[in-house]
């Protein structure tokens, strides 16, 4: 997966590869467009809340035109960003973190390294 600031002009020198690929946008975070074989070209937006990722896609190019599909996304993506308050404090932060992706990581106390017995 490449990532560039897509402009029309690089959007229409886009050719088919054998398989389809994604190349994502550096200015919108979550837009890109896929290129398929055929040589359609897709514009789509990806975005995760709550570990749940949701993806849409807006139309092809060149019936829709990148700054039309990037509004687009910018419309789609922008409700599930939540701003955090400033009356939040790091440690609420970092407690939410623990709780929601601690099944993830591993424990490297392991075998009584950390015991303190030498």
């Amino acid at each position: 997966m490449k990532q560039c600031k897509l402009t029309q002009i690089r959007v229409e020198a886009l050719k088919p590869r054998r398989r389809d690929y994604v190349i994502r946008d550096l200015e919108v975070s979550g837009f890109g467009v896929c290129v398929y074989p055929n040589g359609r070209k897709l514009f789509f937006a990806q975005a995760q809340n709550r570990g749940r990722r949701r993806q849409k896609s807006f139309g092809h190019f060149p019936a829709l035109s990148l700054d039309e599909a990037r509004h687009m996304a910018r419309d789609f993506i922008a409700p599930m960003c939540e701003p955090v308050p400033a009356s939040v404090r790091f440690e609420e932060v970092g407690e939410t973190l623990l709780e929601r992706y601690a099944r993830n990581w591993k424990s490297r106390i392991s075998d009584g390294i950390w015991s303190g017995a030498t």
